[in-house]
């Protein structure tokens, strides 16, 4: 064997153990992975798949869940990654009651399907409830669509198992001011650090459809402080925030959207949402971005304006908690406006901070950095933002993109980040490795079932989610989950024992090389004749694959 053959196999555990942490492809940026498909054990044809909502174990960053409709069979599902989102398996449990087996309904440009993780690996799921007796046909049901009921599920065990608890009960309730409908269900944060156990908290969105006079929508919130296993009665946020708005002047008519939730380290409940009012006419300037506190687990609430009114919110504005920024951290926010071309159809996302628990807020700064449009140009919006802040301070923004499509009919997943709390943010970032044909599936055709793209953040990576059609086509009409990394930081081979014997392995492998290579010096030195031919590789037995070459299971 040549000196050259001899160190290059010494050498090649280092480069194969090296290659297998996938190591930024520049100092600055992050490694992008390619796309999988996480909803790979539905082969159902017709499978059809949300953008899901994500979350990360606070106690094992490898531990990574996902929660999404699945649209056909109108049923909540779970999947989980163990690796840091590079492999996923989709769960056989499914989280709601079986006399409530529906959670999907049409409410589209938001999250149906939040989801948490409280103490010791607790997975908390929240969503609608709702069986065939709910739909009505007859007049009693006129314009309730469904009865939806509220639930929060519990698992222990990642996922194998649920324990649903009933939050709100609609059903049965029929006729003026009583038919209610709980929908969508944006918000669940739960608060692992003060208290005794798990303090639960769910939003939603509560109408009336047949109430006489209508009655305004309004943002609820539910509190458990029991680890999930009951809650109190929904509290209604705003209050009577309205009286104090001087242009409000009909505050009756006035109530708010569905929140999104996030809790602080002292156990400080906040919620977003959207100003929102009876009889308010397409486009109206009057729907401003609203913040409500909590210091009492949930039972009352501050409210103040983030944003000023505007007729171009659209999707609910997705908020995360950060411990950076002084002794009260920082609320970051994302959500989509119009703000320097109002009159065209193009849409951007935007972000603000908040460094004194909501009471001021930071001027808006625009996410996406495509080229600017032409007067006359109407295309490239930047749709459903979300937004997630990793251990280490850093922040990860998301959203829908159609900058590679001028006529929005593909779009794709773009992200950037901040490393300073949200005073910078770096240059967009492709996150996706196929742009997505919106002509099939269900983002519109009719539908318009977009929800946000989903976003789970560790100090090595940021991982994200989204809805495909790529393996679909006009026929089935079909959607799966895809999901990728950014690596901020190379990602291990799992436990601290694996990589031990890796390097142990090194180690033997390299002490080998170097014996080889001082037998084939001594032995050149006696015998300088040239190496014999290599033998083929079927004489070698060596055809085809070899039986390590495996699908992973």
């Amino acid at each position: 064997m040549s000196r050259r053959r001899v160190i290059a196999m010494g050498a090649l555990p280092v480069l194969v153990l090296l290659g297998g942490q996938g190591m930024a492809v520049g100092a600055n940026e992050p490694r992008m992975t390619a796309s999988v498909r996480a909803t790979g054990e539905d082969l159902a044809p017709t499978r059809t798949y949300g953008a899901p909502y994500l979350a990360v174990d606070p106690e094992n960053a490898n531990h990574i869940v996902a929660a999404t409709p699945e649209m056909r069979s109108r049923t909540c599902r779970f999947m989980r990654s163990l690796d840091a989102g590079r492999t996923w398996r989709l769960m056989d449990a499914f989280p709601s009651p079986q006399s409530y087996p529906f959670c999907f309904h049409t409410s589209g440009t938001s999250t149906q399907t939040p989801i948490s993780f409280g103490r010791d690996g607790a997975v908390y799921y929240a969503l609608n409830g709702w069986d065939q007796q709910d739909i009505g046909t007859g007049a009693e049901h006129a314009g309730t669509y469904a009865n939806f009921s509220v639930f929060v599920a519990r698992s222990n065990d990642l996922g194998e198992s649920w324990d649903p608890v009933m939050v709100r009960d609609a059903r049965g309730k029929t006729g003026a001011g009583q038919a209610e409908n709980n929908r969508p269900i944006n918000g669940l944060a739960v608060d692992s650090k003060t208290g005794n156990a798990d303090t639960v908290y769910v939003g939603w969105n509560q109408s009336f459809p047949q109430a006489t006079p209508a009655q305004a929508s309004q943002t609820m919130i539910a509190t458990s402080t029991d680890g999930g296993r009951t809650f109190g009665e929904p509290v209604k946020v705003v209050g009577d925030y309205y009286k104090s708005v001087a242009n409000k002047p009909d505050p009756e008519k006035w109530g708010g959207s569905s929140p999104t939730l996030t809790v602080d380290d002292d156990g400080n409940l906040y919620a977003i949402f959207y100003a929102t009012a009876t009889g308010q006419p397409s486009g109206s300037q009057n729907n401003s971005i609203l913040l409500a506190k909590s210091t009492d687990k949930g039972k009352t609430f501050t409210v103040n304006e983030v944003a000023p009114p505007s007729g171009f919110y659209q999707a609910g504005a997705i908020m995360d908690w950060s411990s950076e920024g002084g002794e009260q951290g920082t609320l970051h926010i994302v959500y989509e406006d119009k703000i320097t071309q109002p009159d065209l159809g193009d849409r951007d996302v935007f972000t603000r901070r908040s460094t004194d628990g909501g009471k001021t807020w930071s001027e808006p700064k625009q996410l996406n950095d495509d080229v600017p449009l032409d007067p006359k140009d109407t295309g490239h919006s930047q749709n459903n933002p979300s937004v997630s802040v990793a251990p280490n301070g850093r922040v990860d923004a998301v959203w829908w993109d159609f900058r590679n499509d001028q006529g929005q009919f593909q779009n794709d997943v773009y992200y950037s980040y901040s490393e300073d709390n949200g005073a910078t943010w770096t240059k967009n970032i492709r996150a996706n490795d196929r742009s997505i044909d919106r002509r099939i599936g269900v983002w519109s055709n009719g539908y318009d079932m977009r929800m946000p793209v989903g976003v789970a953040s560790t100090n090595k990576v940021a991982v994200f989610a989204w809805d495909d059609t790529r393996n679909a086509d006009e026929l089935t009409q079909g959607q799966d989950v895809f999901t990728s990394i950014a690596q901020h930081e190379a990602l291990g081979t799992g436990s601290n024992d694996a990589m031990r014997y890796a390097l142990a392995a090194l180690v033997g492998l390299a002490t080998v090389g170097l014996v080889l290579l001082a037998v084939s010096m001594m032995t050149g030195r006696r015998r300088p004749q040239a190496e014999p031919a290599l033998e083929p590789e079927a004489a070698r037995g060596r055809v085809g694959s070899s039986s390590t070459d495996r699908k992973r299971s």
